[in-house]
């Protein structure tokens, strides 16, 4: 599971899938995978695409093209989004 370290040590779950989901469910188009792990502050990208987004993409959460760096929500996505993640504060 991922998490997020806060300078105090306390671990606050949340995984960077589930923040990379919410990230492209409210953008329009596509975004690279450098500005989704800038956005969601995953220190190395070339880390985030092959433990995150190639995973997602691989249960059609998501759809990335490696060549191009460009990253979609898939429909599948959306709905899990919708179910899944609270999107209210």
């Amino acid at each position: 599971m991922d998490a997020d370290y806060p300078k105090n040590g306390v671990l606050i779950p949340r995984r960077f899938t589930d923040k990379a989901l919410v990230l492209l469910y409210g953008s329009v188009g596509s975004l690279t995978a450098k500005q989704i792990a800038g956005a969601i502050e995953y220190a190395n990208v070339s880390q985030f695409r092959q433990k995150v987004l190639k995973p997602a993409h691989k249960v059609d959460l998501l759809d990335f093209d490696s060549k191009t760096d460009a990253v979609n929500i898939s429909p599948v996505g959306m709905r899990y989004v919708e179910k899944n993640i609270p999107l209210t504060v």
